[in-house]
């Protein structure tokens, strides 16, 4: 048979027996506190709305540098379907991110 040890704790001028086998808490004195996990959807929202700019204004650099608007000449030679589809297509889906974050966005509190 084995012999259990026991430990004195003391704590708030009150002492307590412990069995040696029973394992001690450091957060059993505090209190339990809830985290909520909230999302804002005004943040959301008005990072959607820069990250479709963002995507608008390079497809719109991107078209005026590969379509030779400008006097500099581009490096690189691009394919027609990159000028003709995927440029508009990524403006436009800049254009669309940016409208569908603009309709969700939650109606501000009155003043």
């Amino acid at each position: 048979m084995q012999a259990t040890k026991t430990q004195v704790m003391e704590s708030n001028d009150t002492l307590e027996v412990m069995d040696s086998n029973e394992t001690i808490d450091p957060s059993d004195g505090l209190p339990q506190v809830r985290e909520s996990r909230r999302q804002d959807n005004s943040e959301e929202g008005s990072g959607k709305i820069r990250r479709g700019l963002l995507y608008m204004l390079l497809a719109a650099v991107l078209y005026y540098f590969a379509g030779g608007y400008n006097p500099m000449e581009f490096p690189l030679n691009v394919i027609p379907p990159v000028l003709d589809i995927f440029l508009p297509l990524l403006f436009l889906g800049g254009l669309g991110m940016v409208l569908l974050a603009v309709i969700r966005r939650p109606p501000s509190a009155p003043a």
